[in-house]
């Protein structure tokens, strides 16, 4: 068996290993071969056809992966890994919260990454871990894949039993399906596949139509009806070029998505933009955050469903974030998510540190599972480089919403709130599929 700086992997692999290891969280070993199987689990065995994930190009790649203590989620995320990608482990874990960071000098343009996943029971969350998925393309350059899935709990609150390591364990099927998705996700964006829609939806669809055919049973659920869908999960997805040669010109941004699960794109320029569109019937964002409307498509294992796909060009510098709502379904206006992320770059000494503050705020005001990945691109390897860059930006909006927090602002009357929309709301919505 061989460590990850035995592997013959890119150099920004070794060293991110490298780093990882010095703050005492070490990647997880690989087995060499394409029949090595890290522990799958039979369910999960049994289910699918294809091969063993592997970069077709043999160069090198990196993962996020789940290493989580008392919970037994991992064992549904874990995939046959070959023996030239790294999986780095959380940098911090407990039985409720994982989080995950790293830097890349990627001269001259530096990528830094935050993201976490945070359960509010103890049987763990609804929301998969989030996918980070790095590989080197040979000429110096990187792909970088993001993405985060959200089971859809009240659509999929049916429950079955499903094998962990050897002991069955009843899990609700939202449960389940995110961690389906999360794992065909990582099969494509580790064999270098294009991620068009076509593929995603051929690639998913094939997984839950599987799992469902040889597992599910009779719901133990009492709820019925058309709001009930199989295997019911949400997708943001988030895929771009990190090319060296760009010396701070554009970023082609392609994203991907179903449900309400949303990628946005963060300028010290121009501030926060949000740019999927939620598979709800209320458009309006605030509106959305007053009503909580149910979501009209979904991933599901049941029957039909559209992923989505739009690409856009973005100036860099920039901030890529893919979150559920449990992110931001539960702050004051939808443009406070910048506050908030702003106010913690500031205070932040590393990436680390802005990863794990992110997350314990974040996890503090919502009632939901959260999981989130923050992309910074552009500003070198130095989080308190990018809070200067930052730093008229957020001097702007503590001005805006009278050097208040987000959390203050949740005590204020509907009609400040929806007067501070009303100053948001057309540089949040500027980028909105459909709309640009």
């Amino acid at each position: 068996m061989e460590t990850p700086d035995e592997l013959d992997v890119a150099p920004f692999i070794r060293e991110f290993s490298s780093r990882v290891r010095e703050s005492g969280s070490e990647p997880t070993k690989t087995e060499t071969g394409p029949s090595s199987d890290l522990d799958v689990p039979s369910f999960i065995r049994q289910t699918s056809t294809t091969q063993p994930a592997r970069t077709t190009d043999g160069f090198g790649a990196l993962q996020w992966g789940t290493m989580r203590r008392g919970s037994s989620s991992s064992d549904l995320d874990t995939i046959r890994v070959p023996a030239n990608v790294s999986t780095v482990t959380p940098n911090y874990s407990d039985d409720l919260l994982s989080v995950w960071s790293g830097k890349f000098p990627l001269e001259p343009l530096g990528l830094m990454l935050a993201g976490a996943i945070c359960a509010k029971s103890e049987r763990g969350s609804e929301d998969s871990c989030p996918l980070v998925v790095l590989r080197s393309r040979g000429d110096g350059n990187v792909t970088l894949t993001g993405a985060v899935c959200d089971g859809v709990g009240g659509a999929g609150s049916s429950t079955t039993l499903v094998d962990e390591g050897g002991r069955m364990v009843e899990r609700t099927q939202a449960f389940v399906a995110s961690r389906l998705v999360r794992r065909s996700l990582t099969e494509l964006s580790l064999s270098g596949q294009a991620l068009d829609a076509q593929t995603l939806q051929r690639k998913i669809s094939k997984s839950l139509a599987e799992f469902k055919d040889r597992h599910l049973h009779e719901s133990s659920s009492s709820l019925r009806g058309s709001m009930i869908k199989t295997l019911p999960s949400t997708l943001a997805l988030f895929q771009c070029l990190i090319d060296r040669a760009n010396r701070g010109g554009s970023l082609r941004l392609t994203t991907s998505w179903a449900g309400d699960s949303r990628i946005y794109v963060l300028s010290p320029r121009t501030g926060l933009a949000q740019l999927t569109r939620d598979d709800v019937e209320i458009d309006d964002a605030f509106e959305q955050l007053k009503l909580d409307p149910p979501t009209t498509n979904v991933l599901n294992g049941s029957g039909s469903f559209e992923v989505h796909r739009t690409s856009i060009h973005i100036d860099l510098p920039c901030v890529v974030v893919a979150a559920t709502d449990g992110m931001f379904g539960y702050l004051p206006t939808p443009g406070s998510l910048e506050l908030l992320l702003l106010q913690e770059m500031a205070a932040a000494t590393d990436i680390t540190q802005f990863a794990h503050s992110i997350a314990l705020r974040v996890g503090e005001l919502t009632a939901d599972d959260v999981s989130s990945v923050i992309a910074m691109i552009g500003f070198g390897a130095d989080i308190q480089s990018a809070a200067g860059q930052f730093a008229t930006r957020l001097r702007s909006l503590n001005e805006q919403y009278g050097g208040r927090t987000p959390e203050e602002l949740l005590l204020s009357e509907e009609s400040e709130l929806e007067r501070l929309w009303l100053l948001e709301r057309k540089p949040y919505s500027r980028l909105l599929a459909g709309d640009r």
